[in-house]
């Protein structure tokens, strides 16, 4: 099965337990292919087109049935990437990483945090877009 097929097949396994009046308080689904450490300009893109197919779907889905008020989805990892090539492709890096949020009324548009100018360690202060303080 694509992974494209398995994340998209997860996130509609989790919606019973989203939608359940038994109040499930955490659902996780995995992506086991992102760890670019060689070869990122042809494996990036593809993890990424398939990755943002399946969570748009989860997001559209949830918006449809009306779950995505009362529901947070929060897209990221457990560590970011340097932002200095390691061979074709980047390390692990733990003092700045990317994720994002929507549903359960997070206010669209806002980064909490930005990374200073050369990517290596996070700003001191939440921004609303990069570089601009909010």
């Amino acid at each position: 099965m694509a992974f494209s097929q398995l994340l998209g097949s997860n996130a509609t396994t989790s919606m019973p337990f989203i939608q359940s009046q038994g109040g499930v308080r955490f659902v996780q689904l995995y992506h086991r292919g992102w760890d670019h450490h060689g070869d990122i300009e042809k494996k990036m893109p593809a993890s990424a087109k398939l990755t943002d197919q399946a969570s748009a779907a989860l997001v559209k889905d949830l918006k449809q049935r009306g779950l995505l008020g009362d529901t947070l989805v929060i897209w990221g990892g457990e560590f970011g990437r340097t932002p200095m090539g390691q061979g074709t492709g980047r390390d692990h890096h733990i003092k700045g990483f990317s994720l994002w949020m929507v549903g359960a009324g997070i206010k669209p548009g806002i980064f909490p945090s930005s990374r200073m100018t050369l990517g290596c360690a996070g700003a001191c202060r939440p921004s609303s877009s990069p570089g601009k303080p909010l």
